[in-house]
């Protein structure tokens, strides 16, 4: 049996719920990628969504639901200065909420020579709205450092969020200090 369309269903936690119909075209056993727009709601924030698709004559329903967690903020830290001076460094670093999302309760940590190193630094930036920025300046005493054989020490910037993180890859930034 073919189906030639399929019903979707969008609920979100948020209290929206939206209906798609689309044009699949399959044999049984058959799968197809179906493009479905999520009409973000006003009240858009953290959410989950459920997707349940449908079609005549289908006689387990079950497996046609996915679930997805959508709604985070998204913040990226990148270096944009460093300066060094006699008794050590003064670096400054940028945290962007790249979200339509609100990040609050955010912590951004200067570690030393390592990801998960010495924690020298931790300022706690209350909130960052839509392309908002954070600018951070730290002064890194050079006695704090450790270099490598080619002179070079490792600060790490990270950036995390109470209410979590979309993607979290560009959430750290190393700077790269040389003697």
């Amino acid at each position: 049996t073919r189906v030639d369309t399929m019903t979707f269903k969008v609920e979100d936690t948020l209290g929206t719920s939206h209906s798609f119909s689309r044009t699949v075209d399959l044999a049984s056993g058959e799968m197809a990628i179906v493009t479905l727009t999520y009409p973000v709601p006003a009240s858009y924030g953290p959410t989950t969504l459920t997707v349940t698709g449908s079609c005549e004559g289908d006689s387990g329903s079950d497996n046609n639901k996915l679930t997805l967690t959508v709604g985070k903020a998204d913040l990226s830290v990148t270096e944009f200065a460093n300066q060094q001076f006699a008794e050590g460094y003064q670096i400054s670093a940028a945290v962007e909420n790249l979200s339509a999302v609100t990040a609050s309760g955010i912590t951004v940590s200067v570690v030393l020579n390592q990801e998960n190193g010495t924690v020298l630094y931790t300022d706690v930036v209350d909130s960052l709205t839509r392309n908002e920025i954070y600018t951070g300046q730290f002064i890194i005493p050079a006695n704090r450092l450790v270099f490598d054989e080619n002179n070079v020490a490792r600060v790490y910037i990270t950036a995390t969020s109470a209410n979590g993180d979309a993607a979290d890859a560009d959430n750290t930034c190393c700077i790269l200090l040389t003697r």
